[in-house]
């Protein structure tokens, strides 16, 4: 389950040098380091933009509503940095120089250009900024955050895979989306749920979090994640000859998935089904951890 912002292919273009910065002309495809089975915090990367919010192509700005005025965009060759899509929020974190001196540059929002290239919104502190291009800056995650939204993803799966398990008594159901953020974590299907199986969904859920199934990061071919995955998004477009991204939950079922994972389900911890709405046909599990 996902939204059009998050990318399951495998490609990474070679770095290029940025012609014009504010519209993002002649910049690679970013090298999504996050994408690795066991993604890294931090990282080395080659500076390719470093620009004012204020100069950034029109028609990126809405990548990033309410941006402060004092906020710089900067994009790199390759990012630890989750850009926010799939229904999982961004993660947060820094990106600095070596130097004593140096630059500390926030990062607060991270996105993904329709060319591929992702952005990271921030604000410099400090009298070291902004960076100049061509320069090699470290980029830190921030660990409990990465940790929290992998989490809350990793739980909106096993809450699936429960109502899938649960298919005999509940009726069959279709994925259709998600959304795993701290405030409002929710997957939604076509079809009935009723809320009398509230308790249900989350004993199931929880039983498989008990099981500390291992979580494995694959990539398959179109045909391996139809044939292998529980549900995948008729808007997935895999280039030809490309693989897609795709979360094996050991045991109980996979997923068409661009986000960030924990290792096992145990590491997910107890599962709360909050409510069940019902809307036309579509029904929403709202869920939070404990």
């Amino acid at each position: 389950m996902k939204d059009r912002q998050e990318d399951h292919s495998s490609s990474a273009a070679s770095v290029k040098i940025v012609i014009n910065p504010a519209t993002m002309e002649s910049i690679a495809k970013t090298e999504l380091l996050y994408h690795k089975g066991d993604p890294p915090l931090t990282a080395t990367v080659t500076v390719l933009v470093c620009i004012p919010f204020t100069q950034l192509v029109d028609d990126l700005k809405p990548l990033f509503k309410g941006a402060p005025e004092d906020a710089y965009i900067v994009a790199t060759d390759k990012t630890v940095f989750y850009a926010k899509g799939g229904g999982q929020p961004a993660d947060v974190g820094t990106m600095n120089t070596d130097s004593a001196a140096g630059a500390v540059f926030q990062v607060r929002g991270v996105m993904r250009a329709p060319s591929g290239a992702v952005l990271h919104l921030g604000t410099f502190e400090g009298a070291g900024g902004p960076f100049q291009v061509g320069h090699a800056v470290q980029q830190q995650v921030d660990a409990e955050t990465r940790n929290l939204h992998s989490r809350i993803h990793d739980g909106g799966h096993i809450v699936s895979l429960a109502i899938r398990r649960l298919a005999p008594t509940i009726g069959e159901v279709t994925d259709l989306k998600a959304q795993h953020y701290p405030d409002s974590s929710w997957v939604e299907f076509k079809g009935l749920i009723d809320g009398k199986h509230k308790a249900e969904i989350e004993a199931a859920a929880n039983a498989v979090v008990e099981q500390d199934l291992p979580i494995t990061v694959c990539w398959w071919s179109k045909d391996e994640l139809v044939e292998r995955c529980l549900a995948v998004p008729d808007t997935l477009h895999i280039p030809q000859g490309e693989l897609a991204r795709a979360v094996d939950i050991e045991g109980a079922g996979a997923y068409a998935c661009g986000g960030t994972h924990m290792r096992t389900t145990g590491e997910v911890g107890r599962i709360t089904v909050r409510k069940i709405s019902r809307q036309k046909g579509i029904s929403k599990v709202s869920y939070c951890l404990a």
